[in-house]
């Protein structure tokens, strides 16, 4: 009995995080467009994929399990001209609906080519949500997930950054990558940071979330992430720059310019491996960002005998690197493996007024995420399919100013001891913290 619930809890786990594993499907119907009789045995493929399906007896057809994104649909059938549908929208946990009418052809055959558009009503839609597509994501010119998530209606962002959906606190959202939680379980927030250009369709559900999404109460960001095609793609995006201000008595040094204080930079590569039937994406990104705040290196944190070298240094900066991999094989026509790495690790200094003369003295934070995410899909028939994945998260989050806690360096406690209102000039931060969640 107890081997049994294990069994049912499992299954419930699982299938709790099926439906938003990123596909959706496509249906509709293959017609003589003269007669409208249905058209038996039409082949309707995804071009540049391996996915498609043959008309029943009554011309329906049927594909299941299709990633998200925008794709051209063919119809062909013998003696009929071929019809392409182009810009047929997919989205995950949705049903595209895609009619095609083919005109019989001559001696010399034709191809019919067909714009599609987007349905006003969207019947299987039964939350209240927001969707991105990557076309869309692109056009913008946002460098974040938080930045996106807050364009949405009914999400609004507060002034540290957090992000409120429908008026709720910020740890009462989930956030999902292809259906599996990314959400930190000590604090509730972004476990790992998603870059923008690994989105291929970012949906943010605000109201009236269906069951398979747990442990949320005011709303759920799931991302969907890309894969790579059968042609090779790459590009590297590359940007610098720094502060200016003329209030030189409260942003100290901003008047000194250093045109690689602030840069970004992020490559993505994707493509087939030995065959179209296997593909990968890659893409990394660097981001600093030094702040606009400065201290002076007036004092040593080891003792106002010795003073610093008067240098400045950066109290609010921000360093961090990210990345993500994917691997997708068609193993054969029933079998179908995918493979998602994330990771991300960043380096924050949060200001302290009273350390401006002391600023070496003063700690940062560190936090790491990473996700692996392995989905094994086995099409049953030609209307079902199942799927296994298994997924690991791990994220810490640690401040210190140094890692040992014997350091030489640190100094006996009175040495931060100051009058109010007054400036440490000496002293080490003692505050150490650490946690992780896996």
């Amino acid at each position: 009995m107890k081997y049994f619930s294990y069994l049912a809890s499992l299954y419930l786990i699982v299938a709790s995080e099926m439906f938003a594993q990123g596909s959706g499907k496509i249906v509709g119907a293959v017609t003589d467009a003269v007669t409208g009789e249905p058209l038996v045995g039409a082949t309707v493929m995804i071009d540049g994929t391996h996915y498609g399906a043959a008309a029943d007896f009554e011309g329906q057809y049927i594909i299941i399990n299709v990633p998200s994104g925008a794709y051209s649909l063919s119809a062909s059938a013998v003696g009929y001209n071929k019809t392409v549908m182009k810009n047929v929208q997919v989205s995950t946990a949705l049903t595209t609906t895609v009619n095609l009418k083919l005109s019989q052809s001559t001696i010399m055959r034709e191809e019919v080519v067909i714009v599609a558009e987007a349905p006003m009503i969207k019947k299987d839609l039964t939350a209240t949500e927001a969707r991105m597509s990557s076309a869309e994501i692109q056009n913008l010119p946002l460098q974040n997930l938080t930045q996106l998530v807050s364009q949405q209606a009914g999400v609004s962002k507060d002034a540290s950054g957090g992000i409120h959906i429908r008026g709720g606190r910020s740890t009462e959202i989930s956030y999902l990558v292809n259906g599996i939680s990314i959400t930190d379980d000590y604090s509730r927030t972004q476990a790992l940071e998603v870059e923008t250009e690994s989105i291929q369709e970012l949906q943010v559900i605000s109201g009236t979330f269906n069951a398979e999404y747990g442990n949320s109460m005011s709303g759920v960001v799931n991302i969907l992430t890309k894969t790579g095609g059968s042609s090779f793609h790459g590009g590297i995006e590359a940007w610098s720059g720094d502060y200016l201000s003329n209030h030189t008595n409260v942003f100290w040094g901003i008047d000194k310019i250093d045109p690689a204080a602030n840069y970004n930079i992020q490559s993505t590569l994707s493509g087939p491996l030995y065959t179209d039937k296997a593909t990968f994406f890659l893409t990394a990104r660097r981001t600093v960002n030094n702040g606009y705040i400065n201290g002076i290196n007036a004092y040593s944190p080891q003792g106002r005998s010795m003073p610093g070298d008067s240098s400045f240094v950066s109290m609010n900066s921000d360093k961090r690197w990210s990345a993500q991999a994917t691997f997708d094989w068609q193993i054969s026509g029933m079998f179908k493996v995918k493979v998602d790495a994330l990771g991300s690790t960043g380096v924050n200094r949060y200001f302290d007024q009273t350390y401006r003369l002391d600023p070496n003295g003063l700690g940062s934070t560190t936090t790491k995420g990473v996700s692996i995410i392995t989905k094994l899909t086995q099409q049953l028939w030609e209307n079902t399919f199942q799927e296994f994945t298994v997924a690991y998260k791990y994220n810490e989050n640690y401040s210190r100013l140094y890692d040992d806690p014997t350091d030489p360096r640190y100094v006996h406690p009175d040495s931060l001891n100051v009058s109010g209102y007054h400036y440490r000039v000496a002293g080490t931060n003692l505050n150490r913290f650490a946690r992780n969640t896996k």
